[in-house]
């Protein structure tokens, strides 16, 4: 899970970031407290991770600002687990229901890509680098009448996010009962669920989000780079996906329902 104590490179790539001109690598060593062959070691390693850094005689620079995708870019949000590569953000899921805190009520599973993504009929999902991958978990105890309600509130989430980008209408969306989405009538992306039941209650959910973003599957599939013609800033989607979850889990029942009904088609 990510930290959420600030790492030296973290510190380093915030200042990076912030800084409109050149760092000398002695301002930044004084900044945060570390010496300047500290600071070099992990300008390295913010290389190494894709970072444009520039260094010169004047110090060190972001060269500009691009998509990311990495640890360091949720690192302030101590609920997502962040991996480079996993064969599902699903299956990891699952496995650390066991192994979080009692206290971690709600996480979310993070990944770049996944060698082994699953669909809901169990085949496998190609989830090449510039997808959505995520998995979110709920450990609070809730009714089984409510795995219907849950996947609705994702579908919505997954939905009013899409939709708030920019060359993305809203009446080229749409979605199936068992979670398909859809713009333009050829399938982004989907949802599938898993839970544990005893008695009348669900144990946990585990709600599975996978879109194509910003890769380029085969017909006839699409994805949101394809139809805009740009690249999507999937850091930026993640958070807001992340936030309208939150917002959609905790809404009344009713409202997810009318929203959903009354905004999107049901194929």
């Amino acid at each position: 899970m990510v930290n959420d104590k600030k790492s030296t490179k973290q510190k380093i790539l915030d200042q990076l970031k912030e800084s409109p001109s050149w760092l000398s690598g002695e301002e930044i060593s004084l900044n945060i407290g570390v010496s300047r062959v500290a600071v070099w070691k992990q300008i390295k390693s913010l290389l190494e991770q894709g970072y444009p850094v520039e260094s010169s005689s004047r110090g060190y620079r972001m060269t500009a600002e691009g998509d990311y995708f990495t640890d360091l870019e949720f690192s302030s949000d101590k609920d997502i687990l962040f991996y480079n590569e996993l064969n599902s953000t699903m299956d990891e899921a699952v496995r650390q229901i066991g192994l979080q805190p009692a206290e971690s009520r709600t996480f979310t599973i993070l990944a770049e890509h996944q060698s082994a993504g699953i669909n809901r009929t169990d085949g496998l999902w190609d989830s090449p680098s510039g997808g959505i991958y995520m998995t979110f978990v709920i450990r609070d105890s809730l009714p089984l009448a409510s795995v219907k309600l849950m996947k609705q509130k994702g579908i919505l989430t997954a939905l009013q996010t899409l939709t708030a980008l920019e060359g993305v209408q809203q009446e080229a969306l749409s979605y199936s009962e068992e979670g398909g989405l859809f713009l333009n009538d050829r399938k982004i992306g989907g949802l599938l669920d898993e839970y544990q039941v005893r008695a009348d209650k669900l144990l946990w959910y585990a709600l599975g989000l996978g879109i194509h973003l910003n890769d380029s599957p085969p017909l006839p599939l699409t994805s949101v780079k394809m139809h805009c013609g740009r690249e999507i800033n999937r850091v930026s989607i993640i958070k807001n996906l992340k936030h309208d979850w939150e917002l959609s889990r905790t809404a009344d029942n009713k409202e997810i329902i009318e929203k959903l009904e009354n905004n999107y088609v049901k194929k």
